[in-house]
């Protein structure tokens, strides 16, 4: 937003127009709002129905989409299992994420992987 010298009024407006210009959906979150962390994670694979599965598994909500030849996931993620250690692998609901994407790595079932926290956010009121 410096580099470009957009003002913070200028986003929110830009922001607030999003309902015009894009779909909306509901997202899920058992734990509440407040219990889970906003990610982007951005995969290589030649197995994208099997990581869409996979990932939408998760206890939240999960949306998919392609930026070139790459698998993006936008999801809420409970804080413990990006930040929890020790977590029984048996269930991919609590299963250490960043474990999870390690493993897909080692089996070649991705072929590299990035994640982010998202920093700035915006919700509209309903």
């Amino acid at each position: 937003m410096k580099k470009h010298q957009i003002s913070e009024k200028k986003f929110k407006i830009w922001l607030e127009r999003l309902p015009e210009l894009c779909t909306i959906i509901t997202k899920y979150y058992p734990g509440s709002r407040s219990a889970y962390d906003p990610y982007i994670f951005l995969f290589e694979t030649d197995y994208e129905d099997f990581i869409i599965d996979l990932f939408s598994e998760l206890p939240t909500s999960a949306v998919f989409f392609k930026v070139s030849n790459k698998l993006v996931l936008d999801a809420y993620v409970d804080r413990k299992l990006m930040r929890g250690r020790n977590l029984p692998v048996s269930d991919i609901s609590r299963l250490h994420i960043p474990l999870l994407t390690r493993e897909l790595l080692k089996k070649k079932i991705i072929k590299d992987e990035a994640h982010a926290i998202v920093d700035y956010h915006w919700r509209g009121d309903i």
